[in-house]
């Protein structure tokens, strides 16, 4: 859709997400039996996001978001899906205001097996280049779980 929604006067900026989803990006020793390869899809307000989906699967994907202005996209969804093996692309605009918004399969067995994740709108931190943040919070929660299983290990 080329409407802003009621919150934007422009586009801020734009993103864009290649999205794998499939068996091989299930967790290991986890109940998922399928999953999208990238979990969190950070984006500003008021962003044109394009999302890609590809599926590395012989089995039909989606990637549903939920929560978008119900004036411009039907329902408050948009939606990518891929036949096996096939690639689909989309594009959308965010609202203005920081929010979560949730993503899944339309396939309730797909999404409960591990097919979801999170589009988050939320500012850029002055100072900081794109996806750095992400990156550092990535890397304090990695270093955080390596000390909780290390204590694990030595008590």
């Amino acid at each position: 859709t080329a409407q802003l929604p009621q919150d934007c006067t422009a586009i801020s900026g734009e993103a864009a997400y290649t999205v794998h989803a499939g068996t091989r990006h299930a967790l290991p020793g986890t109940q998922e039996v399928f999953a999208y390869d990238i979990r969190t899809l950070v984006v500003p307000p008021c962003s044109r996001v394009t999302v890609t989906l590809v599926n590395d699967d012989a089995t039909r994907h989606q990637w549903l978001l939920h929560g978008l202005p119900f004036a411009l996209y039907p329902g408050g969804l948009f939606m990518l899906e891929a036949n096996g093996g096939q690639r689909v692309t989309g594009t959308f605009i965010v609202p203005g205001a920081a929010a979560r918004y949730p993503v899944q399969s339309t396939n309730a067995q797909n999404s409960s097996l591990g097919m979801q994740a999170e589009l988050v709108v939320e500012a850029p931190v002055p100072g900081l280049p794109r996806g750095s943040l992400v990156l550092i919070l990535a890397m304090a929660l990695t270093s955080g779980s390596l000390l909780l299983t290390m204590r694990k290990r030595s008590e």
